[in-house]
């Protein structure tokens, strides 16, 4: 008679695996702000600015700011120039920019400046603090603006579209559980109840169960998203 003693039966063979996935993408909206009145704006000053009003995207304030006699002393009055302000408290928040001066002439030429669809060596722009800005002093030179299909009755139009960097975590968990064999009117139960489940303790969930009869298995996706 052998000596060796028996194996005690794992009571959970399976381990559960764990994955998760971080996704960075961008929240992003846009502003349109028109210009009424371009003539009369001109001559208020080197450095000082016309505003858009507020408007919020990915949690913070911006603001479009048009400066008719130019941002840089050094240019004297030669080009506009406009920026995107971070108009709310914020901290080093990471984003995307595109200011587009729209051509009223309806040929669609547009004057575009994108940070999106394109490889940025550096990453995405970051805002310090409240009241810093992304945008260009030497925007359009003012003699050409003057004479050009940008220009329409005294009026400009810009198109502003700020993507704000958010990251979030994305959880997945595998449960296995041996079962006895499931008969249709308890499977019918646990799927209602996979229905009808939308949180867990502050956590979105979603599920899915497959009822392997041949196998006496029941198996169990469950994912979580931080909320």
């Amino acid at each position: 008679m052998s000596d060796t003693p028996e194996k005690t039966p794992n009571p959970n063979p399976l381990i559960s695996p764990t994955s998760s996935r971080s996704v960075t993408e961008t929240v992003n909206g846009s502003r349109h702000f028109i210009i009424q009145g371009y003539s009369l704006a001109k001559g208020m000053g080197i450095g000082k600015h016309i505003a858009s009003d507020y408007f919020t995207v990915g949690g913070y304030q911006w603001a479009i700011y048009f400066y008719p006699d130019g941002k840089n002393p050094e240019d004297n009055t030669t080009y506009v120039s406009v920026f995107i302000a971070l108009a709310s408290e914020g901290t080093d928040v990471r984003a995307l920019f595109e200011l587009t001066l729209i051509d009223q002439s309806g040929k669609g030429k547009h004057k575009v400046h994108s940070h999106f669809d394109r490889s940025l060596e550096s990453g995405p722009y970051t805002l310090k603090y409240r009241g810093s800005m992304w945008g260009y002093k030497r925007f359009f030179r003012r003699v050409l603006l003057e004479n050009s299909d940008y220009l329409k009755d005294d009026c400009l139009k810009i198109n502003c579209t700020v993507g704000v960097v958010v990251s979030a975590i994305d959880c997945s968990r595998l449960h296995w559980r041996k079962s006895p064999r499931l008969n249709r009117e308890i499977e019918e139960v646990l799927q209602r109840w996979f229905a009808r489940v939308k949180s867990i303790s502050g956590v979105a969930v979603v599920g899915e169960m497959v009822c392997d009869g041949n196998a006496d298995r029941l198996w169990c996706s469950v994912t979580e998203v931080a909320l």
